[in-house]
């Protein structure tokens, strides 16, 4: 199933970065390499991650978080 349908990102996409540690919606993004454009899908992917055990590492955006891009 698409999530995104402006950038063509399907929800297995979204799980994959997801299982990889990505817990910040920008970092989702800047996984998958694609730009926010309507931002619909934005919701859906705050759903998917609060649907991960919080116990999990997680990765967040260097946009986020400028620190991690030092």
């Amino acid at each position: 199933m698409y999530v995104c349908i402006c950038n063509a990102v399907r929800e297995s996409e979204i799980e994959q970065v997801i299982a990889e540690g990505v817990r910040d919606v920008e970092a989702v993004y800047e996984a998958l390499d694609v730009e926010p454009q309507c931002g619909t899908c934005r919701a859906y992917i705050r759903e998917m991650m609060a649907e991960v055990p919080s116990a999990l590492p997680s990765v967040t955006s260097a946009k986020a978080n400028p620190e991690l891009a030092a």
